[in-house]
C-alpha cells in the first residue's frame, strides 16, 4: 500500500498564501489617501486664496514608501487635460496619516485669511470654473474631487479611494468631502473637520458675525513706535476673522496693519508709529485714539467695529 505526503499540497497552499501578501500589503501604503477640501477663492473673490487638504486616517501601515513616490497632487480641467502638478513631501504625508489629522496644501493668502499654517505652499493654481483634483501616487491617482462640469473624468487607478464630485464652490465657501461621499460648498475648515452643514442653510439659527473687537484700552509707545494691542475673534465666528485695523486721531490715520485670528482666540498684535507721530506723543505725552476694525469671517461676512485706545510714551 503506497502513502501519499500530506506535505506537498500544504506548502503549495503557503506559497500561494505567501504571493497574495505583497499586493495586500502594498494597498496599505497611501491608497487610503482622500481629496477631503478644495477651496478656489477668498470672501472677496480673492483667486489668491486657495488650498486643498488632503486626508487618510490608514494610519501607520499608511507608509508613503518610495517605491510608489513620487505623491503628487494633479490638477486637470473639465475635459481631462493636465494643468498642473506639485510633488508632496512623504514624510509630511507620512506623519498625518500616522496622527489622523489633515495635510493642508495652502497659499500663503490663505494662511492669512483663515489664521492657519499649511502643511505644504500650494504651488499650482486652481481653476475657477471647471475642475480636477486629484491626489496621485505610482501608478496613478489615487483620489480626485472634481467641481462644475467635468466632460472627461481624470483617470483613477483601481486601488484608489475613487473620485467625488461637488458644486463650484461660492467664493468665501470650499467644497468638502462627506462621510457618505458626497460632497457640499460650506464654510472652510482648514487642518479642522468637515462641516455637514451647507452655507446659508441653517434656518436663520446661526449666530451673525460681530466682527473683532478691541480688547485693549491703552498701550505704552517703546522708543521705535511700537507697540502692542489685543484684538479677539467671537468663538462663532466662522473658521476666523480677517481684515484690518486703523489706529487715528483725529481723522488723521497714525498705524495700520493687516490681521487675522481664530475663532474664539484673543491675540496680541503690534503696530508701529512713524517718527512725526513718535515726536506727536513724546510732546503730548498722552494721545486718544479711534480705532476701527473692518473684519470678515469664513462666511464672507463683514463688520466693522470701533473703539477707543489712549497711548503713552514709554
Amino acid at each position: 500500500m503506497r502513502y501519499v505526503s500530506s506535505r506537498r499540497p500544504i506548502l503549495v497552499v503557503a506559497v500561494a498564501l505567501g504571493a497574495l501578501l505583497p499586493a495586500a500589503a502594498a494597498q496599505a501604503t497611501f491608497h487610503l489617501e482622500k481629496v477631503n477640501e478644495v477651496l478656489l477663492a477668498g470672501s472677496g473673490g480673492d483667486a489668491g486664496v486657495q488650498f486643498v487638504e488632503l486626508l487618510d486616517k490608514g494610519g501607520t501601515e499608511e507608509a508613503f514608501t518610495p517605491v510608489f513616490a513620487p505623491y503628487k497632487l494633479v490638477v486637470y480641467d473639465g475635459a481631462g487635460k493636465q494643468l498642473a502638478e506639485q510633488t508632496l513631501d512623504p514624510n509630511g504625508l507620512r506623519a498625518a496619516a500616522s496622527a489622523g489629522t489633515e495635510y493642508l496644501l495652502s497659499t500663503a493668502a490663505a494662511d492669512s485669511a483663515f489664521g492657519v499654517k499649511g502643511d505644504e505652499k500650494l504651488t499650482v493654481t486652481l481653476p475657477a470654473d471647471a475642475g480636477q483634483v486629484c491626489f496621485q501616487g505610482s501608478p496613478g491617482n489615487v483620489s480626485c474631487m472634481s467641481y462644475g462640469s467635468i466632460t472627461k473624468p481624470a483617470a483613477l487607478s483601481s486601488q484608489g479611494t475613487g473620485a467625488v464630485h461637488g458644486p463650484v464652490p461660492a467664493a468665501g465657501l470650499s467644497d468638502q468631502r462627506q462621510s457618505d461621499d458626497t460632497v457640499k460648498a460650506t464654510t472652510p475648515t482648514p487642518k479642522a473637520a468637515n462641516r455637514a452643514d451647507v452655507a446659508g442653510a441653517s434656518g436663520g439659527t446661526s449666530t451673525p458675525f460681530a466682527g473683532m473687537t478691541l480688547g485693549s484700552h491703552s498701550a505704552t509707545v517703546g522708543s521705535s513706535g511700537t507697540f502692542a494691542i489685543s484684538i479677539s475673534c467671537p468663538k462663532a465666528a466662522k473658521a476666523s476673522c480677517s481684515g484690518s485695523i486703523a489706529i487715528s486721531v483725529k481723522g488723521q490715520t497714525w498705524a495700520r496693519r493687516h490681521v487675522a485670528v481664530p475663532a474664539g482666540r484673543r491675540q496680541s498684535v503690534k503696530l508701529r508709529l512713524s517718527a512725526e507721530h513718535r515726536a506727536a506723543l513724546r510732546s503730548a505725552r498722552r494721545v486718544r485714539t479711534a480705532v476701527r476694525i473692518v473684519a470678515s469671517d469664513g462666511s464672507g461676512a463683514r463688520k466693522t467695529t470701533h473703539g477707543r485706545l489712549t497711548l503713552r510714551p514709554a
